[in-house]
């Protein structure tokens, strides 16, 4: 491909890219969203930390790798004054709701979960998902990662630590700047894969781990830039210490919390957007009536597919299509509800009825206008309507395999004479 035409389909998909992330962002309302996580965290904080802190008393051996994590998220996902003194109380109500009895270490573990629940309806909202898991099976999703989340967190951070240990006694405790650079690197990663798993596993739809790992390292890395302009702004400009005094811990975590939320939210947004733009779906805007032209290109795929003998799943149909994994995501859902496809346990789709038994007319009632509709209330401009779509349209009754032989063929067929 010659230079110009490259940076020309270059500079259209980042124009497109653009538009959509700044659309998804104003509909997913992302700044109030994290405002509300914010204040949910904070509720959550104590919760979240008593449930670590009850798994890790129960095995044994954990203490040191506990301590670990705890000097991790310190260092890395809290601002250094307020982060600290924030912890440290944490800590200590921590401790002291390990004495709770059974119904009040309950109420502790809903409370968590609430906060997961919440973070669970932002993401599918970014991700505009109509249907989100049964709840029985959120539940289990969100205990799994409450309890083994933390212990896998731990022992990563302990093993990283070990390596360090021992890189350092082969090449010198000299070397200070690659021990520096090590911890800073390592700490970088194990954001960007914990950023990549949150955004791989809550959304229920479909995201392609390049996409996913886009927005972890992104997430890390914005999330370490915020950090330090943060401590940066205590530093210079003290309005809350001056303000609250002994009490400015608690505004100033409550902004962390807010900001460290936008950031996370932010780059969901970009992994969210990133498979519409991604597989040729830069090269045309929406227009009135797209839905029923993409639906139709699925039944199409699913149709040839299924005459071969296979069975597509959501990303190789989007693939073939090119309509990006969200909008695929929507369309099959239309063609489920209408009950034109069905899908297997395994996530393989497949056409509940034959093309060449689905009239045109069908597809354009359930889809788009319906001249039933238009006429339930015998309202004159809807009869009206309708019979001008009648004479419009013609017969309808002609099946859209015909059509979509057509489309195959590269338009419709010549008329003779």
């Amino acid at each position: 491909m010659p230079q110009p035409e490259a940076e020309s389909v270059l500079l259209a998909y980042l124009r497109a890219f653009g538009t959509k992330f700044r659309d998804r962002l104003i509909a997913s309302r992302c700044p109030q969203v994290a405002a509300s996580l914010a204040f949910t965290t904070l509720l959550a904080l104590v919760p979240l930390l008593t449930v670590g802190l009850i798994l890790f008393a129960s095995l044994p051996g954990f203490a040191d790798i506990a301590e670990s994590l705890q000097t991790f998220l310190m260092q890395n996902l809290l601002p250094a004054t307020a982060g600290k003194i924030i912890a440290t109380y944490a800590v200590q109500f921590t401790q002291k709701a390990t004495n709770l009895t059974l119904i009040g270490t309950s109420i502790v573990i809903v409370t968590a979960v609430m906060l997961v629940l919440t973070i669970d309806k932002a993401f599918n909202q970014i991700w505009a998902v109509a249907h989100r898991r049964p709840l029985i099976a959120r539940l289990s999703m969100y205990w799994v990662g409450l309890t083994v989340g933390p212990m896998v967190l731990a022992v990563a951070v302990a093993l990283l630590g070990q390596i360090a240990s021992l890189t350092l006694g082969l090449i010198g405790q000299s070397d200070h700047w690659f021990h520096t650079a090590f911890a800073r690197g390592t700490a970088g990663g194990l954001l960007a894969a914990l950023f990549t798993l949150l955004y791989m596993a809550l959304p229920n739809r479909p995201v392609r781990f390049r996409h996913a790992l886009v927005g972890g390292l992104l997430a890390a890395l914005l999330l370490s830039l915020v950090q330090r302009l943060f401590a940066l702004y205590l530093a210079q400009f003290p309005t809350y210490t001056l303000i609250y005094g002994t009490f400015a811990a608690l505004p100033t975590f409550l902004l962390w919390l807010y900001l460290s939320w936008l950031v996370v939210l932010v780059c969901a947004v970009a992994v969210a957007v990133l498979p519409e733009t991604s597989l040729r779906g830069h090269s045309r805007g929406p227009f009135a009536g797209d839905h029923i032209l993409g639906a139709l290109k699925l039944l199409d795929q699913l149709d040839a597919a299924q005459r071969d003998g296979n069975t597509p799943d959501i990303e190789a149909l989007a693939r073939a299509t090119g309509l990006g994994l969200a909008r695929t995501a929507d369309l099959l859902e239309l063609l489920l509800r209408a009950g034109w496809v069905v899908t297997s346990d395994t996530g393989q789709w497949l056409l509940s009825i034959r093309c060449d038994a689905l009239p045109l007319g069908e597809v354009l009632r359930k889809l788009g206008v319906s001249p039933e509709g238009l006429t339930q209330d015998r309202d004159p401009l809807g009869i009206a309507l309708a019979d001008r779509l009648a004479r419009l349209h013609g017969p309808m009754d002609e099946p859209i395999s015909a059509l979509l032989a057509d489309g195959r063929r590269g338009g419709p067929a010549p008329t003779p004479g």
